[in-house]
């Protein structure tokens, strides 16, 4: 049983683009939806996406160097 029906949007982060994907309504599949440029405006367009995907959930992706270790924007400050 799915805890909080709907969407959930997935954030891929980076330091100059921002991938964004989005689940079906039973959280079953997801697939892109699209990048952003991340300047400025990134929490506003963020913010934008959520509401138009009626998105119940965010999570924002780690990202893991091949080594299985925190690759360098998951050390950034």
């Amino acid at each position: 049983m799915i805890a909080y029906p709907g969407r959930i949007l997935a954030i891929d982060y980076g330091t100059q683009r921002v991938g964004v994907a989005t689940s079906d309504p039973t959280q079953m599949i997801a697939q892109g939806i699209t990048t952003l440029e991340n300047d400025k405006d990134l929490i506003d367009k963020l913010c934008k996406v959520v509401r138009d995907q009626n998105a119940v959930r965010v999570v924002v992706g780690m990202p893991y160097s091949a080594d299985g270790a925190k690759g360098p924007k998951a050390q950034d400050s």
